[in-house]
């Protein structure tokens, strides 16, 4: 019988363990993997949720009127609450913006009651539950007092809820 040499013996007794070793070590890094993959979307998930609106906000349409030393706004805007949550809005302002020179300023003017006869106001505090649209007419009387006179630039919608949350719609054109 032969006998095999040194090195091919000590070769067969190694390489078991080699392989144990390596069969180890990669489980070790699946686990890890796994579980940095469960953190991370997690982490994804939760910066989602954070970044993802509770309010939508739709301008279906935007009719300015004259009215004395200014003019009144209206806005027919759609308010969706996309949460599971109900939310209050509790106030709906307009910001202007108007330039005096070459510097912007900005006013904020907050929604009253200016008879549009358009249709159906919306009421503030606004309740909305989870899933519910509301859907109605925000009137703000823009003043020359408020901007000086000057032409307005821009104007946009903010609403705001009882914990101080914002929603804005930017750059209303609509009918202006």
């Amino acid at each position: 019988m032969t006998t095999l040499p040194d090195w091919l013996t000590t070769l067969i007794a190694v390489v078991p363990a080699l392989a144990f070793v390596i069969a180890s070590f990669s489980l070790f890094v699946a686990i890890s993997s796994r579980n940095t993959a469960r953190r991370s979307l997690g982490i994804a998930q939760r910066a989602e949720a954070r970044g993802r609106p509770d309010v939508d906000i739709y301008l279906v349409q935007a009719r300015q009127q004259t009215a004395a030393g200014g003019y009144a706004l209206v806005l027919h805007v759609q308010i969706i609450n996309l949460s599971h949550n109900p939310i209050w809005i509790r106030r709906a302002a307009l910001w202007v913006e108007y330039s005096v020179g070459e510097a912007p300023m900005l006013t904020e003017i907050a929604a009253g009651a200016v008879d549009h006869k358009l249709g159906d106001a919306v009421t503030l505090p606004l309740e909305l539950k989870p899933r519910q649209v509301s859907e109605g007419w925000l009137t703000f009387a823009v003043s020359n007092d408020r901007t000086g006179g000057q032409p307005v630039r821009r104007q946009g919608l903010r609403l705001t809820d009882t914990d101080n949350k914002e929603w804005v719609l930017d750059d209303i054109k609509g009918g202006l």
